[in-house]
């Protein structure tokens, strides 16, 4: 049943947007470059022992719709678009990219792990364990005037888990997720998980008075996701060779969950703040954790 799941959600999902992630292959690299393609924008993430740099640039700057039969060639088709995309004048601030660091609560609210449940502690740097979202064609419909609204969007979400220690995690031979231990040095070990995701959230703007671009804005709600897939990367060196071994399996992480977010803005820049009651991991499978993920966002107009 849920090869089922992941199969349908993979095929609305590429019905919308196309999003590839191209690795670098060379174990003996220092960049490892992963490029993603979502809608009109191309996304370039390159990780180097300096840190991570995140590129992007817009794919359709020459892209005339007046040429394409699917529009009929008619110059009001940006304005036929909104009328049903944007209700009322209201428009909401989800056609964004968003980015931020994620991580873990165990049961008792706390980020830091301990007793069984350390294995799954995570680099404290903000740069290390980040989260990327992606999101479009954001619908938007007015409840009151063009300043409160309920909005939604198509929407991808990527997390990397960077493991502070020494180790992965593999299922051990009851298939529960326990630690992967190494004999060498670790450069680095991480758990990567996607997403696809619809989210619905109310968001009111003030002062009403001003123009959309000149108000701040305050939205909250619920993201509903399934899982796309999953896989762990190690870096290492051996023999002085640098060596990089990935794995893909569901690793008893849930394939779906809701998380509750809330996020704050002026004009097209905002914070925001994810938090799932949702089990990272399939109950008595791996240990009970709680993911969330902050960070900022950019509407992009």
């Amino acid at each position: 049943m849920k090869k089922i799941i992941l199969l349908v959600s993979m095929v609305c999902a590429s019905h919308f947007l196309y999003a590839q992630q191209d690795s670098t292959k060379n174990a003996g690299d220092k960049n490892d470059t992963t490029r993603i393609t979502f809608g009109n924008r191309e996304i370039n993430i390159i990780e180097s022992e300096a840190g991570t740099d995140i590129k992007v640039r817009r794919k359709d700057e020459d892209f005339d719709k007046s040429n394409d039969h699917r529009f009929g060639n008619s110059d009001n088709w940006s304005s036929e678009r909104k009328s049903w995309r944007h209700s009322g004048g209201f428009k909401g601030h989800l056609d964004a990219i968003e980015m931020g660091y994620n991580g873990f609560l165990n049961k008792d609210n706390e980020t830091s792990l301990t007793g069984p449940d350390a294995f799954m502690s995570l680099n404290g740097s903000p740069l290390k364990s980040l989260n990327l979202n992606l999101n479009a064609l954001q619908v938007s419909r007015n409840i009151a005037g063009n300043y409160f609204g309920i909005v939604t969007s198509l929407r991808l979400e990527f997390y990397n888990y960077v493991f502070d220690n020494n180790l992965s995690i593999r299922k051990d031979e009851n298939g529960i997720i326990v630690p992967r231990l190494y004999t060498q040095e670790l450069d680095k070990s991480k758990l990567v998980v996607s997403y696809f995701s619809i989210p619905l959230l109310f968001e009111f703007q003030f002062p009403a008075a001003l123009t959309r671009k000149k108000r701040m804005w305050i939205a909250a709600g619920v993201i509903g996701s399934i899982k796309l897939g999953s896989h762990t990367k190690v870096k290492y060196r051996e023999d002085g060779d640098r060596k990089k071994d990935k794995n893909h399996d569901d690793f008893n992480i849930n394939v779906l969950r809701y998380s509750l977010t809330a996020r704050m803005g002026y004009s097209n820049f905002y914070v925001y703040g994810n938090y799932s009651p949702v089990q990272f991991f399939e109950k008595n499978k791996g240990p009970e954790l709680y993911p969330f993920a902050v960070g900022v966002g950019l509407h992009l107009d």
